[in-house]
């Protein structure tokens, strides 16, 4: 890896490495926490600094809105994602940058996290339709998912819509060249699985122990990272 980071910069990257986030986010543990990522533990003008650098560096790209053209590192734009008065509002009030990865901050993100796509999976839902939707490089994924009630809820039959993928889009910024999809309608959200025995329980461990490369191991978690990068 070329471009050296501590663990503030890896947050930082860590935060849209699968979806593009406002920067002020990036601001407090609770609204990185509300997005599932983590707070880089920087104050203000620190973070700022920060930013501007993996900016400059070609390493993540900023926007004035989600997939809007990137524009050019501008260090008062940045500073003002996180150097404005935070007693009167919990954000800036004028020129919001979304960021994302670059291709460069991505292939640095999946060096570190030791990405592997072919356990990649991924789901989508619209509660105003009850449509579902599991997409993942492995069918088996997917097959496994769907004896999981708190991973996706149970088909209406008939129903079900499977598509084999050709090149497809899994994140923003990735395109895989193969995958698997399942498209479904559902009557309700997923529930706590009743186990009535032990047979029973002991069957959802072993659906749970294969599920689990998928569900949280295509990617090493962040606290790993650190810890063998960064020192914890």
């Amino acid at each position: 890896m070329s471009v050296k980071i501590d663990k503030a910069d890896y947050a930082i990257l860590y935060g849209v490495s699968e979806e593009q986030w406002p920067a002020w986010l990036l601001l407090r543990d609770e609204t990185m926490g509300g997005v599932n990522r983590f707070w880089p533990g920087l104050p203000p003008h620190e973070l700022t600094e920060h930013f501007f650098r993996l900016w400059s560096e070609g390493l993540i790209e900023c926007a004035e809105g989600e997939d809007e053209p990137a524009i050019p590192p501008d260090f008062e734009l940045a500073r003002q994602q996180f150097e404005f008065d935070r007693a009167a509002s919990d954000r800036p009030q004028a020129n919001l940058l979304t960021y994302r990865l670059s291709a460069a901050g991505g292939d640095i993100w999946a060096n570190y996290a030791g990405v592997d796509w072919s356990k990649f999976y991924c789901s989508w839902y619209d509660s105003g339709r009850n449509d579902f939707r599991l997409s993942a490089s492995e069918r088996r994924a997917i097959e496994l998912a769907l004896h999981l009630r708190t991973i996706s809820p149970l088909p209406v039959s008939g129903t079900e819509r499977w598509e084999i993928l050709g090149s497809w889009q899994a994140i923003y910024r990735k395109v895989l060249p193969t995958g698997h999809r399942i498209n479904y309608r559902y009557e309700s959200w997923p529930c706590a699985p009743t186990l009535h025995n032990e047979e029973e329980f002991r069957a959802w461990e072993r659906l749970w122990e294969d599920f689990l490369p998928y569900w949280s191991g295509w990617h090493k978690h962040f606290d790993e990272v650190c810890k063998e990068h960064f020192g914890g």
